[in-house]
């Protein structure tokens, strides 16, 4: 797991919030979470063009520590793992539709199929 080199004394909860947004995957694994539910690690690897498994096993980990995704594990062979928003990622998606809605306002233009959260409300 990524580990910051220079330690940080203190974040404020506005710098916590930009660390877990401002990651480029982090940021695209919560749209895909909420356009399409809980998936399986596959389903979001394709989901998700360009990701090396380490870099997405690592946002999955940073995200679940976070408590913002959860992970279910199946004991059956094989293996099932499946992983969805938790209550608390899904206000983080809330917000992040905020944050698009006002962005759609000062920056229109943007395709729909590029609306990471759909349109806004």
């Amino acid at each position: 797991m990524y580990k910051r080199k220079i330690k940080q004394e203190r974040l404020t909860p506005f710098d916590q919030v930009m660390v877990i947004l401002g990651n480029k995957w982090n940021s695209r694994l919560l749209s895909i979470f909420h356009k399409k539910g809980v998936l399986r690690y596959n389903e979001i690897r394709k989901a998700l063009p360009g990701i090396s498994d380490p870099v997405l096993s690592n946002a999955l980990r940073i995200l679940q520590a976070e408590k913002i995704v959860s992970r279910k594990q199946y004991e059956e062979v094989p293996l099932r793992v499946e992983y969805g928003l938790t209550d608390r990622g899904q206000e983080l998606v809330d917000l992040c539709k905020q944050i698009c809605a006002w962005g759609f306002k000062y920056y229109p233009g943007v395709p729909e199929e590029e609306r990471p959260f759909g349109d806004p409300e």
